[in-house]
């Protein structure tokens, strides 16, 4: 099963349905280990050096409900990142991100671009955080963007959502002016891919 294509013929799960996802939906940890993808997360930890970067990989069991949802890019409906970081898998792995008790994480997020995504990562890292900047030019950033969603999701660009957040939607966040969220959802293999930075003066 992938989230690529609705079942037109399937319903639209009802409250009871949704609720009972978080039973019986799997998140697991899916490491992708990628020299492209390590050199943002510390090319991030240079420039956001007292914050620091975050980065994983997921991936989600085949589930009625999830497909329902995530094959009409309706995550938003499910609360599904409330969900999704508050899992084990999370607590496992990114321990740092654990929201606050309580806190409404899905409203956070707002739907971005695959298509615009390495150009976001490298502005994030252009701009620098509170103190640093990126030592390389305004191409090599580009670069480094590029070959970490080559590396995430090559150039299926049709094949993937992602999601954004600017917002200090856990408590890892300094709240100040550089917070950054991606969430890249892969429709075909249905893993889900964190990158978080933050910084503080």
């Amino acid at each position: 099963m992938d989230l690529l294509e609705p079942n037109w013929e399937q319903e639209r799960p009802d409250d009871k349905e949704i609720d009972s996802m978080g039973n019986q939906l799997q998140i697991t940890s899916a490491p992708i280990d990628s020299p492209s993808i390590h050199r943002v997360i510390d090319a991030f930890r240079e420039t956001h050096s007292n914050g620091g970067a975050l980065f994983g990989r997921y991936s989600l069991s085949p589930d009625p409900v999830l497909h329902w949802f995530g094959s009409r890019n309706r995550w938003d409906e499910i609360d599904f990142f409330d969900y999704f970081f508050q899992s084990q898998a999370i607590a496992d792995t990114l321990a740092d991100l654990k929201p606050a008790q309580g806190e409404a994480i899905t409203p956070a997020f707002q739907e971005g671009s695959p298509f615009t995504l390495d150009g976001e990562i490298a502005q994030a890292l252009c701009f620098g955080g509170a103190y640093e900047r990126f030592k390389g030019s305004a191409r090599e950033a580009k670069e480094l963007g590029e070959r970490f969603c080559q590396a995430l999701f090559d150039h299926r660009l049709d094949e993937v959502i992602v999601y954004k957040s600017f917002q200090p939607w856990s408590p890892w966040f300094h709240g100040i002016a550089w917070d950054f969220s991606w969430v890249i959802i892969d429709k075909r293999w249905m893993t889900i891919a964190v990158l978080c930075v933050t910084d503080t003066d």
